[in-house]
């Protein structure tokens, strides 16, 4: 993680891969035991973190194949859906964006983010009265949130309420 947030992607995807590697030496491990790890949120963990790696060095179609090994081995991560709808966003899918959005704000209904990722999806597809609600639900715990007040004057301007959107930017 330290790696990535140091922009060195590529050192950080080979440790990644080494993180990987020892996580399924470790489930072989256990396989012969009576009684196996009772939590996969190490193995979700690092695939979620792969995946990040993956789209910072713009290889979203790699990255999505991780989020959805990390959604298989943990299917409550909401990180893990909150990056998967992100980045299938980003690969213009934004149907299926707005499905992990959801499924994101299943749960955990607080994630500011979230709302707001969910919006700029929903505005891709002209659905501007769904994306400002979100945009409204996001600002109302979070009246700070830049994204969210920059998605709604977007919205606003989609809809031809220029005003109103100029009063969002400001």
């Amino acid at each position: 993680i330290i790696l990535h947030r140091l922009g060195r992607y590529d050192e950080a995807l080979r440790c990644h891969e080494k993180a990987l590697e020892l996580s399924k030496v470790r489930m072989l491990s256990w396989s012969g035991a009576d009684s196996k790890p009772k939590s996969n949120d190490n193995l979700a963990a690092a695939w979620s973190n792969k995946g990040a790696t993956l789209r910072s060095l713009g290889r979203d179609e790699e990255a999505i194949s991780c989020y959805e090994k990390a959604l298989e081995t943990d299917p409550h991560d909401a990180l893990a859906w909150h990056n998967h709808a992100n980045t299938l966003h980003s690969l213009g899918r934004y149907e299926e964006a707005i499905s992990c959005s959801d499924r994101t704000l299943e749960l955990d209904p607080r994630n500011v983010p979230a709302w707001s990722n969910k919006a700029n999806s929903l505005a891709c597809l002209g659905r501007y009265d769904e994306a400002i609600q979100c945009c409204n639900k996001a600002l109302e715990m979070n009246p700070q949130h830049a994204l969210a007040w920059w998605n709604k004057g977007n919205c606003l301007d989609g809809l031809n309420r220029r005003e109103k959107a100029i009063a969002c930017y400001d």
